[in-house]
């Protein structure tokens, strides 16, 4: 099957005619990836990779604005008590780790899914599991004697079926970026079914991402969207409580491409190298995702005041017994073994913890 292109049109020509938006075209030379910003958001850090700055660029976009938008539901103030949580229970962070600095630096962001919508049309066949209960008798022996106690199992029963189905499917969703897996590890699902008719006010100060999927890209995906809900149907039209081996002979007809777009704050710490770690923040839900990154470098000062510390014991050591004072001098030389092993922990645990992190 292979689904209509999807028609491509000058961003300039769209925008305020199309989608009544004032945002305008830019792009990261560092990840490639293309955004529609507000007008000051040239020069900016990119949300998406940020290493690189938004530069203005010409930009193509299909010419229908988008059909449904999820509304941030969680503004700025509110997060502090997630960042904090976030933050919370890392030994030797960074000190641009925190919830301040972060809530500080975020950054509001739509990223976008595809919509599809089409007709089903064609023969199909599965089979379909129906639950049946069996009663047996399960015998067990305790205090003395052999005692009896009935069992009922649930069990499937599994049947051939053949059809044809012709139903229209409405929003089934695909991804648009091609990091949607990720983002949906770091931060969860987003609650679709609250998306609410695409205003262009609900996209004031926020940056949207272009999609880089096409539909010639994801329709596999999406095809598997349009096969699950059909199966879903099937199983519901026979009767039965469970399906499989489901196979169908269809045809797509009438495709419809438009975009969700969902809400996310991007915010970033750096680490010892300078560099930004991204943290992620779903705008419906308020779940936060990314890296929490112990301090190498705050370790290894914390293990030189341990081996200094270290030092000072084993020179009181020996000042206590060079002046008769060999009750101290014990306790001296067993501090300093601590001080100076407990300076391995500092040392290697930033090491241990990120790599845990991976």
């Amino acid at each position: 099957m292979d689904p209509n292109p999807f028609p491509l049109t000058e961003i300039s020509e769209i925008l305020p005619n199309l989608w009544k938006l004032r945002h305008q075209p830019v792009g990261c030379r560092s990840c490639e990836q293309a955004f529609l910003a507000p007008a000051d958001w040239i020069g900016q850090t990119c949300p998406h990779c940020l290493q690189g700055k938004l530069e203005a660029q010409p930009a193509r976009l299909r010419p229908e604005p988008p059909e449904l938008v999820l509304p941030f539901q969680r503004q700025p103030g509110d997060l502090r008590p997630v960042l904090e949580s976030f933050t919370r229970g890392v030994w030797l962070a960074p000190d641009d780790f925190s919830p301040a600095i972060l809530q500080d630096r975020l950054t509001p962001c739509f990223w976008p899914m595809w919509l599809v919508d089409g007709t089903v049309n064609g023969a199909w066949q599965a089979e379909l599991g129906f639950d049946y209960q069996v009663k047996s008798s399960q015998e067990s022996y305790s205090s003395g004697g052999w005692q009896s106690r009935d069992v009922i199992e649930t069990r499937i029963r599994w049947e051939p079926r053949l059809g044809e189905i012709e139903r229209r499917y409405n929003n089934l969703t695909a991804p648009a970026v091609s990091d949607e897996a990720r983002m949906t590890a770091l931060i969860g699902e987003s609650p679709i079914e609250q998306a609410k008719c695409y205003e262009p006010d609900l996209l004031k100060g926020a940056a949207l991402r272009i999609p880089d999927l096409t539909s010639q890209e994801i329709w596999p995906q999406a095809q598997t969207a349009f096969e699950r809900a059909a199966a879903g149907d099937c199983r519901q039209a026979g009767g039965g409580q469970h399906l499989r081996n489901f196979k169908g002979q269809v045809k797509y007809a009438g495709l419809n491409w438009t975009q969700l777009l969902l809400p996310v704050y991007v915010t970033y710490y750096f680490d010892d190298q300078g560099k930004r770690v991204s943290v992620m923040i779903n705008g419906a839900t308020g779940q936060v995702g990314g890296r929490r990154m112990a301090s190498q470098r705050k370790g290894l000062r914390w293990a030189g005041v341990s081996l200094l510390l270290a030092v000072a014991l084993f020179v009181l050591a020996l000042v206590s017994y060079a002046h008769n004072l060999a009750v101290f001098s014990p306790l001296m030389w067993l501090l300093g073994f601590l001080a100076a092993g407990f300076a391995a922990v500092p040392a290697a645990w930033p090491l241990i913890w990120n790599r845990s992190k991976l």
